[in-house]
């Protein structure tokens, strides 16, 4: 029985040590989400924001877009395509996803940000009940 023991304690540890691998970093850990449930937009956002950090905008492009796509109706895809838009420069894209958020009651982050020119200022826009 020891030796049974033994080999079912080695065969958990190189499971434990190969899906450690999959945390290695946010891009490896979302690149697994998404292979796993590739219908899972919150995922596709999530890696899309990595790709954006890594200033890889094409990258984050395709997983906003398809985030957006899988989730048309809701604020947090349409949020993050809005940033992903504005950032690589389709200003004119981005501010009509950021206008039917400023409608939508289920606003995403509470608050509505109102994009500036280098995207590092935020202010508060106010609701208007139109």
């Amino acid at each position: 029985m020891t030796a049974v023991s033994a080999i079912l304690l080695a065969i958990c540890g190189y499971r434990t040590v190969v899906q450690q691998r999959f945390y290695a970093n946010d891009e490896v850990f979302y690149q697994r989400a998404v292979a796993i449930a590739p219908d899972y937009g919150l995922a596709k956002d999530y890696l899309g924001n990595t790709y954006i950090r890594q200033a890889r905008l094409d990258l984050a492009m395709v997983e906003f877009r398809e985030a957006y796509r899988l989730a048309l109706d809701d604020p947090h895809a349409k949020f993050a395509l809005a940033s992903g838009l504005f950032k690589t420069g389709d200003h004119k894209a981005a501010e009509s996803l950021v206008d039917s958020l400023s409608r939508d009651e289920r606003q995403p982050y509470g608050k509505m940000p109102v994009f500036s020119h280098d995207d590092r200022y935020y202010q508060d826009q106010a609701r208007t009940n139109g």
